[in-house]
């Protein structure tokens, strides 16, 4: 309804659709979007186009999690006095952060850039699992915590990545207490993923 507005220039059109295929935000929240952005001083304007195009030229995945850097690894895989057995599966690698802040962990991460979803046509093999399959070949970790989100799709990913580390003989675990069904990690705050953390149980 609202791109089909006659009274929308085209380029507004094209600002308000790029915008409401960001996540999280629907139709009116991009219109309201779009009409900030118009308003918004040239210079400022122009200062975000610049960053935008920078984080797109200058920020790489980390080879080993995903991680956004800049340089060759991130300040997760480069740092030598995190725990070498234990390894912490997440989703997506803005996960990494909230369970960063938990305090807690102290091993590496792996981001699988998604979940199972046989309905998109996406399988473990679609994601970043062959990268930590490499990981598990080169490194000695003993322990492999699986935190994704606790959705349908989490819950396939999950009990599937299980099932192919456990024959690789690493003890599988995954964080429990204090997730509810549906909630996604990236919105969880710091206590509570602590607490799903500590409560980990094995798989």
């Amino acid at each position: 309804m609202i791109l089909n507005n006659p009274y929308f220039p085209p380029e507004l059109k094209r600002l308000i659709q790029s915008l409401g295929q960001l996540p999280g935000i629907g139709p009116k929240t991009a219109r309201r979007l779009a009409f900030y952005i118009m308003e918004m001083p040239v210079e400022q304007s122009r200062v975000l186009a610049q960053t935008i195009e920078n984080v797109k030229e200058k920020l790489k995945p980390c080879p080993l999690c995903a991680f956004p850097v800049e340089t060759n690894q991130c300040p997760f895989c480069s740092n030598h006095r995190r725990h070498p057995e234990q390894i912490c599966i997440v989703e997506k690698a803005q996960d990494i952060i909230n369970i960063e802040n938990t305090g807690i962990y102290q091993g590496h991460y792996h981001s699988l850039g998604g979940l199972i979803s046989p309905l998109d046509g996406i399988d473990l093999a679609s994601l970043r699992y062959r990268e930590l399959l490499l990981r598990l070949e080169q490194n000695h970790f003993q322990e492999a915590i699986i935190a994704l989100n606790p959705t349908t799709e989490g819950e396939a990913t999950s009990l599937t990545l299980s099932m192919e580390l456990k024959q690789r003989g690493l003890r599988t675990m995954r964080i429990s207490l204090g997730l509810p069904m549906g909630t996604e990690i990236e919105f969880a705050d710091a206590l509570t993923l602590s607490r799903a953390l500590s409560g980990r149980v094995e798989l």
